[in-house]
């Protein structure tokens, strides 16, 4: 699984990284702090999930999020984010991403919800798919535990 993160926060970035480089097969394969690098970085490194923060400099993670379903369709996009508005949830899932992780539950969820997505599903942090209808969201519906 290689895996391509976006995350303007070093610290959180190398947290990130730290939990994917546990997990047996897993790589991060590219990683960045400004989205303005996120294009290109996927298009030379064939990730097959990328981890996006929403608020990233350059383009946000709502943006790339479009742009990158655009061009690299197969691409899986998981939100990592403090962002818990409703609107912004619908959003990004509207826009292609097929999971939305609040920063909170990174620890305990990151892996599944990568795995999930990795399988053809969707997932939720548990604050978000509490308050989330996903059963039109493709694959099939992967809601964090509590």
């Amino acid at each position: 699984m290689r895996v391509l993160i976006a995350e303007d926060h070093a610290h959180v970035r190398r947290y990130v990284r730290d939990i994917i480089e546990t997990r047996p097969g897993w790589e991060v394969c590219a990683e960045t702090g400004d989205g303005g690098e996120v294009q290109d970085l996927a298009a030379e490194t064939w990730p097959d999930v990328a981890v996006l923060d929403l608020s990233l400099p350059g383009v946000g993670g709502l943006v790339l999020t479009q742009r990158l379903k655009e061009t690299v369709p197969a691409l899986e996009i998981l939100i990592l984010t403090m962002n818990d508005d409703e609107d912004m949830v619908e959003r990004c899932l509207a826009a292609g991403a097929r999971g939305y992780l609040l920063k909170t539950d990174a620890e305990q969820h990151l892996a599944p919800a990568i795995t999930a997505l990795s399988t053809g599903g969707t997932y939720l942090s548990p604050f978000v798919s509490d308050r989330q209808d996903i059963a039109a969201q493709p694959g099939p519906p992967r809601r964090a535990s509590r």
